[in-house]
């Protein structure tokens, strides 16, 4: 049931092959202009707010369709300019907790990113992590119980991942793309 009421959330906002209509792109960039400096400021300071033991960043993408905030999971621990600074200080492993806010409807999706840099071979990994330990739990409980306050309803992996059909997005063909690309951003792949 909610698969299909998200599916008709996103037709309203992307035409699909069938249609000719390109102006959805334009929408988009319309609403989320509309929709951006105030809101994001306000989520942001309140997701500061709420992590408060946490170092917060707005991430942001110009063309993205949601605010996607990262909390660095490393409790005290500012940010860095250099990301091999900051991963040298957190002996090569970094956990971020990333949140995703739709402009397009009141929906939300966070997932746990670990990046591990092995600086001998200079290699990056990247990694969504799938079990929190109870501090983690307890940060994202929060995070929800903020969301759900502010009238947003959060997806899971079981939502996200589902294919939207007949719909292509800037950075997706048609048959690989997924709500979360739709709701979200193309830009960033989860799986």
């Amino acid at each position: 049931m909610l698969k299909e009421e998200i599916l008709k959330s996103i037709y309203k906002y992307y035409p699909t092959i069938f249609e000719t209509s390109n102006s959805y792109k334009d929408k988009l960039r319309k609403m989320k202009i509309n929709n951006k400096i105030d809101l994001e400021e306000k989520l942001f300071k309140d997701i500061e707010r709420t992590a408060e033991k946490y170092a917060v960043i707005d991430w942001t993408d110009e063309e993205a369709v949601c605010y996607e905030f990262n909390i660095l999971l490393h409790r005290g621990m500012p940010i860095f300019d250099n990301d091999k600074e900051l991963l040298k200080k957190l002996n090569g492993v970094r956990n971020d907790l990333r949140l995703f806010i739709s402009i397009l409807e009141p929906y939300y999706y966070m997932f746990i990113d670990r990046t591990m840099y092995f600086e001998s071979e200079n290699k990056w990994e990247f990694t969504i992590v799938k079990s929190y330990n109870k501090e983690y739990k307890e940060l994202m409980r929060k995070i929800d119980f903020f969301m759900v306050e502010n009238g947003y309803m959060k997806l899971f992996d079981d939502d996200v991942l589902s294919l939207v059909p007949n719909v292509e997005t800037v950075y997706k063909e048609v048959n690989t793309v997924n709500m979360f690309d739709c709701l979200f951003t193309d830009l960033v792949t989860i799986s």
